[in-house]
């Protein structure tokens, strides 16, 4: 975990992580809504509402989203969506349209105890960001794996869709 004075000098990867781990937004100081102590919260409250642009690149807000995914804050991952955002399989069908929609589609994801994306390339062109992401998992048929490739349009600092082609789970051989 990042500590303050990273924090404080680290910039805003470090700050953006940091948030999301902790669940922070920018919000009114909770005492009981995070780990972090109140020097600590109120520092990086301030910083976002001061230091983070309205709208940012379009892969600063894939990188929000892909670090609040590995930190399974769902509030912050889905705070990087449109409210209106819409989530489809790759060339095709609707998966979901709406927060209340896309999060009832990944609230059981983020259950998962070994969820985590690895990241294995980016590729940005304007206001579209594709990810080749390595995805753990655990299956109903136990712990594995699974590739993905997630598209991206980003506009007004927001996810308006995303859309995924998923390789074939492989499950992990026990042992």
């Amino acid at each position: 975990m990042l500590g303050y004075q990273e924090m404080k000098s680290g910039g805003e990867q470090s700050a953006v992580q940091l948030a999301a781990q902790h669940g922070i937004n920018g919000e009114a100081v909770d005492p009981g809504s995070s780990t972090l102590g109140i020097e600590k919260q109120r520092f990086l409250k301030s910083w976002i509402r001061t230091q983070m642009p309205t709208f940012t690149s379009s892969e600063v807000v894939v990188q929000r989203q892909l670090d609040a995914y590995n930190a399974k804050n769902l509030n912050a991952w889905l705070a990087t969506y449109a409210d209106n955002a819409k989530q489809f399989e790759l060339g095709g069908a609707l998966l979901a349209q709406g927060h209340e929609a896309i999060r009832a589609r990944t609230a059981p994801r983020f259950a998962e105890p070994n969820l985590q994306a690895i990241l294995l390339k980016r590729v940005v062109m304007g206001n579209v960001v594709v990810d080749h992401e390595d995805v753990i998992r655990t299956f109903p048929e136990g712990p594995g794996r699974v590739e993905l490739v997630c598209v991206y349009v980003v506009e007004e600092g927001k996810i308006q869709s995303a859309s995924f082609s998923i390789g074939p789970q492989v499950l992990t051989p026990p042992g």
